[in-house]
């Protein structure tokens, strides 16, 4: 999770990410396309 200057590493699966928070994800396009059915906002 990148915020502002603070980069964290696999950051607390229990606490919801700011609104202003960017995700970097790395993996395949399979990968990814299973994150965003199960994580995107519509």
């Amino acid at each position: 999770m990148i915020q502002g200057d603070d980069i964290q590493v696999n950051p607390d699966p229990l606490v919801p990410l700011p609104d202003e928070a960017e995700i970097l994800l790395i993996g395949s396009e399979e990968a990814e396309a299973g994150f965003l059915d199960i994580f995107a906002r519509a």
